[in-house]
């Protein structure tokens, strides 16, 4: 995944016309979808990752804090 620049081309936008601006967002649109697309799955992982490791950390016993008892 590539990192871009996310500031605005200010100048452009400016002077841009109507149509240009429309080609713009739609762009912009596009991009942030790809990006969804990306992102999501990867997002999905690291909670799946994150529930396992507190799967196990419950089912060994998760380290008491000084505040609890043993029974």
């Amino acid at each position: 995944m590539q990192i871009r620049n996310a500031l605005p081309p200010w100048e452009f936008l400016l002077s841009a016309s109507r149509n240009s601006l429309q080609s713009y967002e739609l762009s912009r649109l596009g991009h942030a979808a790809n990006l969804r697309k990306e992102v999501a799955p990867m997002l999905d992982q690291w909670v799946e990752e994150i529930a396992a490791a507190m799967l196990r950390a419950m089912g060994h016993g998760a380290p008491r804090t000084r505040n609890c008892r043993r029974e």
